[in-house]
């Protein structure tokens, strides 16, 4: 398919980050090809260079708009404007930051706020500003770069692997709401490429043969496709996957019988504070974690000198199934902050003292929407791939520390997080009531790493794992879609009463 017949003659591509790299490769290359370009950076000399060297290479108009993502909300109505009456045919969604390996606790705070807000919110962010035109057009294209990393946990790049794991989901559930206004969007999961962007490391940037690697990585991808999808290789892999909880829970529920010596109950494990509900002390702290960085000053000083044996991440939010363009910039903005910004801070607080002590546990909560990107909920359900890349990373980086990490991802419980919907919230055959589910969840804490959390759960997990992905994600845009229509009649039926 011809470029111009997907965007348009006459309609510009925007890049971000594309005044180096694979920005600046993807700049040059739809140059080429006769488009006009607008690239967005925050770096000024370099965006001012790459733009003379375009337009004198390729004879085409292009346009630079200074911006730093890491800034977060505050870069949007600048963007805006300089992006007002321009035809935007296709966005590369490029911008993106890493460093060194290293562990999260380790990372700075500012520095993990900076990648979020380069990494989940400028991809989520821009594609928000950008759709609705595409959808007027009735034409369009997004490519959304994530990395192999997204592919795999990655301990000491936890974050970084997590965030490209969001780009991932996100751009799979875009897909599936956009393909009807003729919009395509596409993922785009480069293995190593020679930028700057691997600079920090000499074995990355220097080694050449990554280079031909990564030209030859679509053969290897081939292979590997062809290895996971026959023999008993395959077969092994998926048995182990689905059934590798249960057997570390009937492991760990047998311990005590063969080594009765080890520590087994919670507050000999993670400390005092782990002991029952209804013999502990109860403090409570206000917090807004939709405000993001500014309300961490305060949990600090509030949990100072509290000894905390077990940090459960349990906040987020959710809301009735919609297309991405129709979400507001503060909605995106609280989901960003609540879902992947609360469980990544918090667990950087709170890990120093729990290496300090010599044990702990950290449980986060994700969601079995991880497992498939949904269209409708796109966003929610790539917060919630990012927390279980997250969680498996770090389950890597502090077992030597003694720290268990464990991430469990529900089905539907019945929370008031599922009001929005009659059908999810009301009907006694979806979901399982809270203190039945959170009773056999907090069983499986230090049992495994990884659990579905309740009986019911783990079979429609294992049962939504034998379908292939493109599947479930048609499966769950349905779903979605429905749901979706009962929240509009009850949001018109609540307008009449």
């Amino acid at each position: 398919m011809i470029i111009n017949d997907v965007i348009g003659r006459r309609n510009v591509t925007v890049i971000t980050g594309g005044s180096d790299g694979i920005g600046k490769g993807y700049a040059k290359e739809l140059a080429k090809r006769g488009l006009n370009v607008v690239i967005i950076s925050h770096m000024r000399e370099e965006l001012i260079a790459t733009s003379k060297e375009i337009e004198n290479l390729y004879k085409t108009e292009v346009k630079c708009i200074v911006a730093d993502f890491s800034k977060g909300k505050e870069v949007y109505e600048h963007i805006k404007k300089e992006l007002l009456d321009i035809p935007v045919g296709i966005l590369v969604n490029n911008v993106g930051c890493a460093s060194y390996p290293d562990e999260l606790c380790n990372r700075s705070e500012d520095w993990l706020w900076n990648i979020i807000n380069i990494n989940v919110g400028a991809v989520t962010l821009m594609s928000r500003i950008i759709i609705p035109q595409m959808k007027k057009q009735g034409k369009g294209a997004i490519v959304n770069i994530a990395s192999g990393l997204a592919l795999q946990p990655t301990p000491l790049w936890a974050v970084y692997a997590a965030t490209k794991s969001y780009v991932r989901s996100l751009s799979l559930a875009m897909e599936r709401e956009l393909f009807e206004y003729n919009v395509t969007v596409q993922c785009v999961i480069p293995s190593f490429v020679l930028t700057k962007f691997i600079h920090f490391s000499e074995l990355l940037s220097r080694v050449l043969f990554l280079g031909f690697f990564s030209s030859m990585w679509t053969v290897y991808e081939i292979l590997s496709s062809v290895i996971n999808l026959v023999g008993l290789l395959a077969a092994a892999c998926f048995l182990y996957d689905n059934f590798k909880s249960l057997f570390s829970i009937l492991k760990a529920a047998l311990e005590p019988y063969f080594r009765p010596h080890l520590p087994h109950s919670l507050p000999d494990r993670f400390g005092k504070w782990a002991e029952n509900l209804y013999k502990t002390e109860v403090k409570w702290i206000v917090a807004d974690f939709s405000k993001g960085k500014e309300v961490y000053e305060h949990i600090k000083k509030e949990l100072l000198h509290i000894p905390i044996g077990i940090l459960v991440n349990n906040v987020g939010c959710a809301s009735c199934p919609d297309e991405l363009c129709n979400r507001s910039e503060d909605w995106l903005w609280n989901i960003i902050n609540l879902n992947v910004g609360a469980v990544t801070l918090m667990s950087r607080i709170v890990i120093p003292q729990m290496k300090k002590q010599g044990k702990g546990a950290i449980v986060n909560i994700a969601s079995n929407a991880e497992l498939t990107p949904i269209p409708l909920a796109a966003v929610y359900s790539a917060t919630k791939r990012y927390i279980r890349s997250l969680s498996l990373a770090m389950e890597r980086e502090l077992f030597k520390y003694n720290i268990t990490v464990q991430c469990v991802t529900p089905s539907f419980v019945r929370t008031e997080l599922l009001q929005f919907s009659d059908i999810l919230s009301r009907n006694k055959f979806v979901g399982t009531p809270v203190e039945t589910y959170t009773r056999t969840a907090v069983f499986t804490l230090g049992k495994t790493q990884e659990t579905t959390g309740y009986w019911t759960h783990a079979i429609l997990y294992f049962i939504e794992k034998l379908f292939p992905e493109w599947l479930r994600i048609r499966i769950a845009h349905i779903i979605s879609d429905y749901v979706r229509k009962d929240c509009l009649k009850n949001q018109v039926e609540g307008k009449e009463n």
